[in-house]
């Protein structure tokens, strides 16, 4: 108990140090520019496997005051699932077996950021999953188009935290919680039921001040 107490002390301690130090960025700063990583994504419900694609986008940030931030990101990456197996599903007659979904997404990020000190924030707002030439490839019928019938946009709330070495580069782990179906109509719906997307991403960014 004693080592706990001395431990929390010690964190107390590390985190008002660093409050105490001088913030990166001031009042109505703007900041910009690129931002990679790496995403690990699923859909939810269709008992799937995982898989991990690049991340490649931009980000900005205005400063509200040196503690509370606005962020703006727009960025490319994929969804999807791998061998979904739901029975009998048929595709024109014929027994589907085990299928893959596959999405191209453009994402756009709205954030709300605070700054706990002035290395590490915390993140949440909206995102915006914009659905790019989606494909559902099956081992026994082959490549279905799903692009008509699937939903051309995503809704999820990300949640994060960030921590800025300087004032130019920055290190972001960010999990998103998908609200909206992918199913855009009943055909569609026997492939992806009420699945969701669901992504955890690793991402390095670098700014530069704009304003």
């Amino acid at each position: 108990m004693k080592r706990l107490f001395l431990l929390a002390l010690c964190i107390i301690s590390m985190t008002a140090q660093l409050s105490a130090k001088k913030y990166f960025h001031e009042e109505y700063d703007v900041v910009a520019g690129p931002k990679v990583g790496v995403n690990y994504y699923n859909l939810t419900s269709l008992g799937g496997k995982g898989g991990i694609a690049p991340v490649i986008g931009g980000q900005g940030t205005f400063y509200i005051t040196p503690k509370i931030a606005i962020g703006l990101e727009a960025y490319w990456t994929k969804g999807g699932t791998k061998d979904v197996n739901q029975g009998s599903i048929e595709y024109n007659g014929d027994g589907i077996g085990k299928y893959d979904v596959t999405m191209n997404f453009i994402n756009i990020n709205f954030l709300l950021k605070y700054y706990l000190n002035p290395n590490i924030s915390i993140f949440t707002g909206l995102n915006e999953e914009n659905v790019l030439s989606p494909k559902l490839k099956t081992a026994n019928a082959g490549e279905i188009d799903a692009e008509s019938d699937l939903a051309k946009m995503g809704i999820s709330i990300p949640f994060g935290v960030s921590y800025e070495f300087n004032k130019k580069w920055s290190v972001a782990l960010q999990y998103n919680l998908g609200l909206k179906k992918y199913a855009g109509s009943n055909e569609d719906a026997k492939y992806l039921r009420n699945s969701k997307n669901q992504q955890v991403m690793l991402s390095v960014g670098y700014s530069f001040q704009v304003m």
